[in-house]
């Protein structure tokens, strides 16, 4: 849905793309997060492992990028030049270049599959919510894992501001503040 921000009003509406190549028949459940930037919009693909980039103007699929096969992409974040896509059954965090459309870096940032989880860009780090610590801190200059926040739990949210990183986990019915220096 293109919507424009002085009416509110909606001006276009975009079919979410086909599962098939030839168009066939609608998509399904196959399809994660949707986030807009860089001059697309990205939607993960989890049925085919990869990520979508949608033109904002027409609604045309203008890049297919393939995330590994059994990577599980769902949940999105754009910042820090990239777009950053957490794949949950592979407990990993694809870095995408979105002047090239392809995968710069693949970081594991869970020993486990990811139940649920989270990504944000934000206070000068990637955040990835995982599975087996509450969430791992990425160093976007070096594509690697500074540090592992804790305890394990089930899913949950992550978001940072002002050098604050939120975290929920739904398991726990809690919610954590951890102020970064």
């Amino acid at each position: 849905m293109k919507i424009n921000p002085a009416t509110n009003a909606v001006t276009a509406t975009f079919p979410m793309p086909p599962d098939d190549p030839q168009g066939s028949h609608p998509p399904d459940k196959d399809f994660g997060g949707v986030r807009a930037g860089f001059g697309g919009v990205w939607i993960a693909d989890q049925g085919k492992d990869a990520l979508l980039r949608m033109s904002p103007v027409d609604g045309s699929i203008v890049a297919l990028i393939p995330l590994g096969s059994g990577s599980g992409p769902r949940f999105m974040a754009l910042g820090e030049g990239s777009v950053w896509v957490l794949n949950q059954t592979g407990g990993t965090v694809s870095r995408i270049d979105p002047q090239t459309n392809s995968v710069v870096a693949t970081i594991a940032v869970s020993s486990i599959p990811v139940d649920g989880g989270d990504i944000a860009v934000g206070c000068g780090a990637v955040w990835a919510r995982v599975t087996d610590e509450l969430v791992a801190r990425i160093d976007p200059a070096t594509n690697e894992v500074l540090a592992r926040y804790g305890p394990p739990t089930d899913d949950g949210s992550v978001a940072c501001a002002d050098n604050v990183l939120w975290i929920s986990a739904h398991d726990a019915n809690a919610v954590w503040r951890l102020p970064l220096p």
